[in-house]
């Protein structure tokens, strides 16, 4: 049976947004306006009946350094008809335009991508802790300005939990509790003090989830009070205490504690340094912490889970889970070529986790491999004398069942790399290559001939075999990367010369320190970009 379209009345819209423009805009804490019988019953009854369950599709799974537990997908391609032509509606030029007209807020932009939006799933024990958004569109270079939440939840009760909570600027107070019944809309103000969220676990059925819609509108600027540095999600602690500012200024103070006995004066300038630019004021190097909180954050991890943790994964992604957090990048993906059995992929995950809890940057984590072992090697540039079809098999099965979060590319790397291209929103921070093979080193390069917004300005990368006997010049990895070079004048792999005096002195040795190379992409919009790497702009006279 046909579905019949629904489009949005203009003048309804209109008669709408004038009724409730004074409300929104005097709403405590902060302006928003809560809608029912917003759309037609029928519509909710289709979109609800093609809503699809945690089984039916792949979801991305958002933990946020146990700040959240949901499942959610901005893909159209697996939503249903009646639920792609509603949230066209809702990114169409006519709704924007009642958006302005309720909020007052001009200029307003839709978000084609979904970044952070579309279907939103949350089964029995999910949550998600008050927050505030992160402010820049990554991919468009946006303001974040507005939030849309379109609830689908028939017959749900207060004891179910997952009610919305609205809390106040300083964090003592929640004023407003939504629950999430099916055709309400919640539209709201975002900025860094728009608290929100539903901490406490849902404690529906098993058969029962919480189901939303979510839609996020930009702007080209805000204004002047409003205005942050870029930041990723900023959640926070219900105790009365913001954690972006007091938490930072804690670690920091702990830091000094380490810091003065070895460095005296200039470990209290740092630290001082690094309280100013917790204040929230721009500063002209926001980031020039990244180094020393790449390392510490390292050897944390090392000194307290060392079997959880491969050197070179965990290093690599903690540097590019910080600068995430400069330019402004909620999510990162990070993908290991050559999976075989999976320890990799293992450490891999725990890296993530650890980037998470770190930074508060989401890793989406692939693992590439065609499941069956090394293909036929073409000619002596694989180094066949060393190697033979059907090496390093995976146990596929055993794997996925010890994965929590990964997706697994299983295929010949020339078919699934280009599927991962379409597919991705997240930018590559990170790339571990372990391929053993030279022409399946130049099916993976060609992941760096992807459009720039799917690639950090500039990509750590681990190569596992360029390092001892027989890797040389005119075999294997190297040679790919040669002829990678070669081939692109804006875009080069470049090993990370002298990356282990940059290490904790225990890694001062280690074989992987040789193995990083750094892929630069100089015609990506934002190279230019201070990305908190810089570890100081004076050099004073002593």
């Amino acid at each position: 049976m046909p579905i019949e379209p629904f489009y949005f009345d203009p003048e309804q819209l209109r008669e709408l947004a004038i009724s409730r423009r004074d409300l929104y805009d005097s709403a405590s804490p902060f302006p928003h306006a809560i809608i029912d019988d917003f759309l037609p019953e029928p519509l909710i009854d289709q979109v609800l009946a093609e809503f699809p369950t945690a089984e039916a599709i792949r979801w991305n799974l958002y933990t946020a350094q146990g700040n959240t537990l949901k499942l959610a997908t901005e893909h159209e391609e697996l939503m249903g008809d009646s639920t792609r032509q509603l949230i066209a509606q809702l990114n169409s030029g006519t709704f924007v335009s009642f958006l302005e007209e309720l909020t007052g807020i001009t200029g307003l932009v839709a978000d084609c991508f979904l970044l952070g939006g579309g279907l939103h799933l949350i089964e029995r024990g999910g949550f998600l802790n008050i927050h505030a958004d992160f402010n820049r569109h990554p991919r468009i270079d946006l303001e974040r300005r507005i939030n849309l939440l379109l609830y689908l939840n028939r017959d749900w009760k207060e004891e179910y939990a997952g009610q919305l909570e609205l809390w106040n600027a300083d964090m003592t107070a929640c004023e407003q509790r939504v629950v999430p019944i099916a055709n309400r809309c919640v539209i709201f103000n975002t900025t860094d003090q728009a608290y929100h969220g539903h901490p406490q676990p849902l404690n529906c059925p098993p058969d029962r989830a919480r189901r939303s819609i979510a839609l996020y509108y930009y702007t080209k600027s805000r204004p002047l009070a409003e205005q942050s540095p870029r930041h990723s999600t900023l959640y926070q602690s219900r105790s009365g205490a913001k954690s972006r500012g007091r938490s930072q200024r804690d670690r920091l103070r702990s830091e000094a504690i380490r810091l003065l006995p070895a460095g005296g004066a200039d470990a209290a300038r740092k630290v001082r340094q690094r309280l100013r630019q917790g204040s929230g004021r721009r500063q002209t190097n926001p980031g020039s912490s990244n180094w020393q909180a790449v390392g510490s954050s390292f050897a944390a991890a090392m000194s307290s889970e060392p079997s959880r943790h491969r050197s070179a994964y965990l290093w690599s992604l903690l540097h590019a889970g910080s600068v995430a957090r400069t330019l402004g990048y909620p999510t990162i993906a990070a993908l290991e070529f050559g999976v075989a059995g999976g320890n990799g992929l293992v450490a891999l995950e725990a890296a993530a986790d650890r980037v998470r809890s770190a930074f508060g940057i989401e890793v989406a984590v692939y693992g590439f491999d065609s499941g069956r072992g090394l293909p036929p090697p073409s000619d002596h540039r694989d180094a066949p004398f060393l190697m033979a079809t059907g090496d390093f098999p995976m146990d596929e099965v055993k794997l996925r069942a010890r994965l929590r979060s990964t997706t697994l590319k299983i295929g010949l790397i020339a078919e699934t790399l280009p599927e991962f291209l379409e597919e991705t929103r997240a930018p590559v921070g990170f790339v571990s290559v372990d391929v053993d093979y030279y022409s399946s080193t130049v099916d993976v390069l060609r992941l760096f001939d992807a459009a720039p917004e799917l690639l950090l300005p500039r990509v750590m990368c681990y190569f596992d075999d360029v390092v001892g006997y027989p890797w040389g010049d005119f075999n294997g990895e190297r040679l790919a990367i040669a002829e990678f070079n070669d081939a692109h004048p804006q875009r080069k792999i470049s090993p990370l010369y002298g990356l282990r005096h940059s290490l904790p002195k225990s890694q001062f040795n280690s074989r992987w320190a040789d193995a990083m190379y750094l892929a630069h992409f100089f015609d990506h919009p934002r190279y230019n970009e201070d990305d908190g790497t810089a570890r100081g702009r004076r050099l004073d006279l002593a």
